[in-house]
């Protein structure tokens, strides 16, 4: 069950192109119909959860801006789905990403590299004990709304959510790990671990909120690369809030599309490189398939696959 980096690079390679629904409908098409085709070459019962961008849905979603809410209206967008039932009955463990990137970026990193990990998994995952789910979600990039709407009908009961946001930039060189002023203050344990490795962007992120604890640990577990664990300390009861307003950054732990399942009590981790922390490339027309690391993006992909094959 090995995870191919020249596989990942291939998909990669596919699918780095400028794509979103409201600017570029036709590229964001030809990369579902990408997705859709390999989802349906491993045997997984594959569907399209489509849905409108609505007063309801605008709602749910976060700090949409005017510009969004003018242009959001009658938009439709779709979420793509491949499932496997397991052979003990009980909740679904699903592991997602977005698909759409930012115009005019092509998104290698943000977030092909996500979907490339999720194409993977249909590859190499057996049927297994534990019921699993693959799921691409649309319009990451407008403030969640793909995932918002999935979180609040998901098709299934669900035993927790990975998703991937991010997963193929590192570095060993020192200093180039970069992070917000005041994480010291509040995760001095990784403040000194970072410090000691020279702030090297050579690890991968796994960020949750308390009722994850549990599916953080058993994905950290599953490793053979550095991982570090990160706690949004929001969901706190009363300091929670007061912490969020005394460190702004935390804002950056629910920018992807866990923090929908965040907001409904489900298990829910990002999977990380950290983005515009480490990546100089993010959101630019450099984030390109050549400046990956395929060994080590497999890596984070594999330590998925031997944690959705455990024991439900």
């Amino acid at each position: 069950m090995d995870i191919s980096p020249e596989r990942l690079r291939q998909h990669v390679k596919q699918l780095s192109y400028p794509r979103n629904r409201l600017d570029l409908p036709r590229p964001m098409q030809q990369a579902e119909d990408y997705v859709l085709a390999h989802f349906g070459e491993f045997g997984w019962e594959v569907s399209r959860q489509p849905y409108t961008v609505d007063a309801a849905l605008q709602q749910q979603a976060r700090n949409l801006n005017l510009e969004q809410r003018r242009r959001l209206p009658d938009c439709s967008g779709c979420n793509l789905i491949a499932y496997r039932p397991g052979s003990r009955p009980g909740p679904v463990l699903l592991i997602g990403a977005h698909l759409d990137t930012l115009t005019p970026t092509p998104g290698a990193d943000d977030n092909t590299s996500g979907v490339a990990g999720l194409l993977e998994l249909a590859r190499v995952l057996p049927p297994c004990e534990r019921s699993l789910a693959l799921v691409v979600f649309d319009m990451e990039e407008w403030n969640l709304l793909g995932s918002t709407f999935f979180a609040a009908r998901p098709p299934w009961p669900l035993a927790g959510a990975i998703i991937y946001e991010c997963i193929g930039y590192f570095s060993d060189q020192p200093e180039t790990q970069h992070l917000p002023p005041g994480l010291g203050q509040l995760y001095p344990r990784l403040w000194r671990t970072l410090t000691r490795n020279r702030f090297r962007g050579d690890f991968t992120l796994l960020v949750y909120r308390a009722p994850g604890k549990r599916l953080a640990r058993n994905l950290q577990a599953a490793f053979r690369t550095p991982v570090h664990l990160m706690r949004d300390p929001a969901d706190l009861p009363i300091i929670g809030s007061l912490l969020s307003k005394r460190f702004p950054f935390l804002d950056n732990l629910s920018r992807s599309d866990h923090a929908p399942f965040w907001q409904r009590g489900v298990p829910a981790l990002m999977v990380t490189d950290t983005a515009e922390f480490r990546n100089a490339n993010y959101h630019q027309t450099t984030d390109l398939p050549e400046t990956l690391d395929y060994e080590r993006m497999a890596e984070v992909v594999q330590a998925t696959a031997r944690l959705a094959i455990g024991p439900a």
